[in-house]
């Protein structure tokens, strides 16, 4: 069940980042498709890496090298110089893959304490959490303002 859920949370997360931060359009395309292909690259691998048998110390390592993959492509969006466009939605953007970072070691926190319950209200998707809202709120608003952010780079 923990394996299922852990999973659940990645295909997720892969999905919401697939694109995440130029001043011409084609180059913010290209930054932050980059960002988001490094993401689903890094999450991808994690969710191979996990076998049917993971115990929660496995849970623990995977979701920790997520939040650093996190950690760095927040740090990476902001150093991105986002259109005058979409500045406010890019910085969205921005904040919510840094809030998941944080909200991944609270994940980390549960499984490390062997707290399946809370890993369960976790692992009930990004959507669910108020950083992955606004990450896809974000990921629509540029969008729909004419950009291709789906990180197929």
């Amino acid at each position: 069940m923990t394996r299922a859920l852990l999973l659940l949370l990645l295909a997720a997360l892969a999905l919401g980042l697939s694109a995440c931060g130029a001043t011409d359009k084609q180059e913010y395309e290209d930054e932050v498709g980059n960002v988001g292909n490094d993401l689903q690259r890094t999450f991808g691998q994690i969710g191979r890496g996990l076998g049917g048998s993971a115990s929660l110390d496995d849970v623990a390592t995977s979701l920790r090298r997520g939040q650093r993959a996190l950690d760095d492509a927040g740090e990476e969006l902001e150093g991105v110089e986002a259109p005058d466009d979409i500045q406010r939605e890019h910085q969205q953007l921005t904040d919510g893959v840094r809030e998941l970072a944080d909200d991944l070691g609270g994940a980390v926190r549960a499984a490390q304490a062997g707290n399946v319950m809370e890993l369960s209200e976790l692992g009930e998707g990004i959507d669910s959490l108020d950083s992955g809202k606004k990450i896809r709120r974000a990921t629509r608003a540029i969008q729909d303002k004419g950009y291709d952010i789906n990180g197929q780079g």
